[in-house]
């Protein structure tokens, strides 16, 4: 119920309280092999006002407690949430690359294999942002590929392609955003708003990485309404629309929200 509320009335307070009720009920009835699920829920959706570098230790306590019940269905959710919450939090990107490549091996010897597109589109992107070299010799930052067992996947192409033709919106969705990541922090900024078009075409339920979309989108089209004089006003408006939905995220977490606001 708390996941129809935040999509289909985008009411954030409504959703946050009946998860915290939800996880209240479970934990009072005793159920433990349900408390590790809700709290998934609970940390997957409380970047809306608890700080993010907060939440990883929550989401790596939690991967252990859904281990533990053996939980195999939302313990792919919960790898994934950990791997794109370490990147975008602010964690050091080494520290980042390490744990989500231990979580890329723990999902393939478990035989998750739906959650590893997801989480090698992520993981390529931190080895990008480090500018990491593979070092064949000593197997170290080492774009995980191979996991998958498809010889056509050995690159974001491929793995752009393949979620496409599978017809895997929800994964296509997480290569775009990967794609709009590398493309920002490179300063090409037109690519960006590019491919942060087709992550809006992709979308079908609210995500984490719709707040961070909408920053780059925004900080791009204030950027290009300076370079495309036959664009600007178009451009103008994609960015001002950008910093009224910040002006809307900063009421239920400065702390989260308030820098980009002021960015834009």
């Amino acid at each position: 119920y708390s996941w129809g509320v935040w999509n289909f009335q985008q009411d954030v307070e409504e959703c946050l309280k009946w998860n915290h009720t939800a996880l209240s009920l479970v934990k009072s009835l005793g159920a433990k092999q349900m408390i590790p699920r809700v709290t998934t829920n609970v940390n997957i959706l409380a970047y809306w006002k608890e700080p993010l570098q907060a939440k990883i230790e929550s989401l790596k306590e939690n991967h252990h407690e859904l281990l533990m019940v053996g939980d195999l269905e939302i313990l792919p959710l919960n790898a994934i949430h950990c791997c794109r919450q370490s990147l975008l939090c602010g964690r050091n990107l080494q520290t980042a690359q390490k744990e989500c490549a231990a979580l890329l091996h723990e999902m393939h010897q478990l035989r998750q294999m739906n959650a590893l597109i997801g989480m090698i589109s992520n993981h390529l992107s931190i080895l990008k942002l480090i500018g990491s070299n593979y070092d064949s010799e000593q197997q170290l930052n080492e774009p995980l590929f191979h996991l998958l067992g498809n010889s056509e996947i050995n690159s974001q192409d491929g793995l752009l392609k393949h979620a496409l033709s599978k017809r895997l919106g929800g994964l296509a969705q997480q290569c775009y955003f990967d794609r709009l990541l590398i493309a920002f922090w490179s300063k090409n900024y037109g690519e960006a708003a590019h491919y942060a078009e087709k992550y809006r075409e992709c979308h079908q339920m609210l995500h984490f990485p719709d707040m961070f979309q909408t920053f780059y989108l925004g900080i791009s089209a204030f950027r290009l309404a300076r370079l495309e004089d036959g664009k600007s006003r178009e451009w103008e408006i994609v960015g001002k629309d950008a910093l009224l939905k910040y002006q809307t995220y900063v009421k239920f977490s400065d702390w989260n929200w308030e820098n980009k606001m002021l960015l834009l």
